[in-house]
């Protein structure tokens, strides 16, 4: 509840209100990662959207190595959330940044609100037909059923895969199938916009369709027939189709990708197949892609190496990839509770304060969040945590967020909302002196649960008097004889609640100066502050009683801590409070 209290006891500093605040939301914990013991501090946990949480943490070493991890976590069982990729300016060369993508996708009722940067791409070379290469996808990548690129080399790279379900798996699934001509010939299908005779591919002596995506034309040339089709049902990414062939073969290789259509290419021994085509036949197409018997149909793919997780186990993977024993930033993708939830990670590395991981420690670290699955994605300047609402929430250590290949997003589908319906403070709890002061910020959420108000005003505070007393109806003061509680905000008829612990003792209080340079124009409000833990935070300092050593000098209201200089001269403002007392040179 609101108290009436000395007027002079509202002129409380604006720095010691931010310091308080500012060191608040603090949780600790204990992890092992890869055998050592780390120290694990919350340093934001909050709302970002619908059915959507982001985490702040940092790690620290008794040897005092620190690591910064961010994640967001989804709750896929929302109605409103889905999975979706994005490739780079939707062709398969092109960069972009995960941020200039999520808001080039976005719409009304199609808002990509979270992403993290996908998998490695191509960082130089240019085709035959002079287009770059550059920011290509290395591994297999599908967006909304369009296949921009698949290979049947599930040992090299692993898939994130999402059927048309929204379902999840992560797991290095083979891309294969057939392709069978009009007279019952069949060869094997050996990729979708591959490079032709890729031999890390696998796709030497197979035949690979290329649509409008790739690099304008086939880019293949040497014992080949190619010929231009158009899909006569929807092209699918697993199942059978048909085909039907717009020109007679050609055998020149390097054939130009006509908009809208495919041209698919035999080479080696599935060159026959392809060159006894004709004009008007038609060909069944029947791509599959599999792990372990299972078959799925990917809705949207994105590539990684190495898997790190399976089934909450940390996986001995690290072979699985050149630079995956070195210390970098890394992001992955992962998932728990059978997919039900999905989490994006980033672990900056390149900086003083947070070293990197390898992708072992990466594991260790993703199950402390509790994810059990999960793929290591393109790291170093690339690792990108996005949000719509926050924006980019790691340090990317270029210094500024990277162009990258591909994206993967969660989206939500909710409409466009501007109302407030619910609000959260900023910080998730608080640990308070007593006499500690503290002014909260506030998230403001609309009905779905986005997050539409980063620095919502008009909220009041309220509490048991036993707690303390609200002064002008927005600031707490620890003031109360009870050692916990909750803090209660009001926003029009919406509340929320935020549990606080008073702790440390009068003994534990000092002015925060030795000495000030006063005028006697400008009154002064004493910094009194009370250090609990690792943390100095802000006291009252109408909590102490105060006097001048020489009133001549400069004057000091006896509630209220504020002093006002008189005349020319060094006089002391003394602080007291219960046995405790300390001093101000003025």
């Amino acid at each position: 509840m609101t108290s009436t209290i000395h007027p002079t006891m509202k002129i409380i500093s604006t720095l010691l209100l931010a310091a308080i605040a500012a060191t608040s939301a603090t949780a600790s914990s204990t992890w092992n990662v890869i055998g050592t013991d780390y120290k694990v501090d919350t340093l934001f946990y909050n709302q970002v959207g619908p059915g959507t949480t982001q985490t702040s943490l940092k790690f620290t070493s008794a040897a005092g190595n620190q690591l910064r991890v961010f994640y967001a976590t989804m709750d896929m069982t929302n109605p409103y959330l889905s999975l979706h990729g994005v490739v780079a300016t939707d062709k398969l060369a092109g960069n972009e940044r995960i941020s200039a993508m999520a808001q080039r996708k976005s719409q009304p009722g199609r808002r990509y609100f979270v992403g993290v940067n996908a998998d490695f791409f191509m960082t130089s070379g240019t085709a035959s037909n002079g287009s770059s290469k550059v920011g290509s996808p290395v591994g297999s990548t599908v967006v909304d059923g369009v296949v921009y690129r698949a290979r049947n080399n599930a040992t090299n790279y692993k898939q994130v895969i999402v059927d048309p379900q929204g379902q999840i798996y992560i797991n290095p699934f083979h891309f294969g199938g057939t392709i069978t001509g009009p007279d019952g010939t069949t060869a094997q299908l050996g990729g979708i916009n591959t490079y032709a005779n890729e031999g890390a591919a696998g796709n030497a002596n197979m035949v690979v369709i290329y649509n409008d995506r790739y690099w304008g034309s086939t880019n293949a040339k040497g014992t080949c027939n190619e010929v231009t089709a158009v899909a006569i049902d929807t092209f699918k990414t697993a199942g059978a189709f048909k085909m039907v062939v717009t020109c007679e073969p050609s055998s020149a290789g390097d054939m130009k990708i006509p908009d809208g259509a495919y041209v698919i290419h035999g080479d080696g021994t599935s060159a026959s197949l392809i060159g006894s085509l004709h004009t008007g036949d038609t060909v069944t197409v029947n791509p599959s892609w599999t792990f372990n018997g299972m078959a799925v149909t990917p809705y949207n793919v994105i590539s990684g190496n190495p898997k790190i997780l399976a089934d909450g186990v940390t996986l001995n993977s690290e072979a699985d990839r050149g630079d995956a024993n070195t210390q970098q930033p890394r992001a992955a993708v992962g998932y728990s509770d059978g997919g039900k939830k999905v989490y994006f990670f980033v672990v900056d590395g390149r900086s003083t304060i947070s070293s990197g991981v390898r992708t072992t420690a990466l594991a260790d670290i993703m199950r402390y969040a509790g994810v059990t699955d999960a793929v290591n994605e393109d790291g170093g300047g690339s690792a990108i945590l996005y949000t719509s609402t926050l924006g980019i929430r790691n340090v990317p250590s270029d210094g500024t967020e990277r162009a990258d290949g591909n994206g993967f997003y969660c989206v939500s589908s909710a409409p466009d909302d501007s109302v407030v319906s619910q609000i959260r403070y900023i910080d998730f709890s608080l640990q308070a002196p007593h006499y500690g002061i503290y002014a909260p910020k506030f998230y403001g959420y609309n009905k779905y649960g986005m997050l539409i108000d980063r620095d919502l005003k008009g909220v009041t505070l309220s509490c048991d008097p036993k707690l303390g007393t609200i002064l002008g109806d927005t600031t707490f003061y620890a003031n109360g004889s009870a050692t916990s509680g909750n803090l209660v905000a009001h926003y029009g008829d919406v509340t929320c609640t935020m549990p606080i612990a008073i702790t440390g003792n009068i003994d534990g209080i000092s002015i925060a100066l030795d000495s000030v340079v006063n005028d006697t124009y400008h009154p002064y409000t004493v910094e009194v502050q009370s250090t609990v833990g690792n943390h100095t935070m802000a006291i009252n300092p109408a909590a102490l009683s105060w006097t001048s050593s020489d009133e001549r000098v400069v004057t000091v209201g006896h509630d209220t801590g504020v002093l006002q200089g008189v005349a020319d001269g060094t006089a002391w403002v003394i602080g007291k409070v219960g046995d405790v007392v300390d001093s101000l040179k003025v």
